[in-house]
C-alpha cells in the first residue's frame, strides 16, 4: 500500500531521522517520481546521504541527470548516493559519460590486441527496449525491457476490467500509523 506524503513539509524526514531504528524495524521506502518537478528540496543531499542508516531508502526518478543542476555541487553527492542507476536509450550528454564509466575491453583480431568501449555513446543512445543498469560495486547489466502492451499475460489481466463495465473500484486514502513500529 502506498502512502502519499508531501515532501515539501519534510515531516516524513523529521520523523524518520528522529532516532536510529533497530534492525527489526521496517524500512520506509520513498519513491520520488518526477523528482525534478518537486523543486529543490533544501538539504536533500544530506537526506539521501543518511537515509540508508535510518532505513529510508530513496528512489529518485529523473528524465536526465542534468535536472539535478538546481542542487549545484550537491548534485554529485545525490548521484553518488544512488546505489543503482538505470538508463534508457535516447540520452544526451549522459551517453558519453556512460561510455567512460563502462570502460573498455580488449580483444585479439588478426594477431593484434585491440581495445573497444564496452558500449559506445551512440550504442547507448540508440538502445531500444533495453535498460542499462549500474549497481554500485557490481558489473553493469544490459537488460531487455518488454513494453506493457507486448506482455500477453499482463494485457489479459488489464483487460479484465473492460470486460466487466459494472466493476467500479473504490479508492480511499489512509495513512499508516507508524507509532506501533517505534
Amino acid at each position: 500500500m502506498g502512502v502519499g506524503i508531501s515532501i515539501h513539509n519534510f515531516s516524513i524526514y523529521k520523523f524518520a531521522f528522529s532516532y536510529l531504528p533497530p534492525e527489526q524495524e521496517r524500512d520506509i521506502f520513498c519513491i520520488l517520481d518526477e523528482f525534478d518537478t518537486m523543486g529543490a528540496i533544501g538539504d536533500y543531499s544530506t537526506f539521501i546521504s543518511n537515509a540508508r542508516k535510518f532505513k529510508i531508502p530513496q528512489q529518485i526518478i529523473l528524465q536526465s541527470e542534468a535536472l539535478l543542476s538546481k542542487y549545484g555541487e550537491n548534485s554529485k553527492n545525490i548521484l553518488n548516493n544512488c546505489n543503482v542507476k538505470c538508463y534508457y536509450g535516447g540520452l544526451g550528454d549522459e551517453a558519453a559519460n556512460l561510455e567512460k564509466i563502462l570502460g573498455n575491453y580488449e580483444y585479439v583480431e588478426s594477431g593484434y590486441t585491440k581495445q573497444r568501449p564496452l558500449m559506445t555513446s551512440s550504442e547507448i543512445r540508440e538502445m531500444s527496449n533495453e535498460l542499462l543498469t549500474l549497481p554500485s560495486g557490481q558489473k553493469p547489466l544490459k537488460v531487455h525491457v518488454t513494453t506493457v502492451y507486448k506482455q500477453p499475460e499482463l494485457v489479459r489481466k488489464l483487460n479484465l476490467r473492460s470486460q466487466n463495465p459494472q466493476y467500479v473500484e473504490n479508492f480511499t486514502v489512509s495513512y499508516i500509523d507508524l507509532t506501533p513500529y517505534r
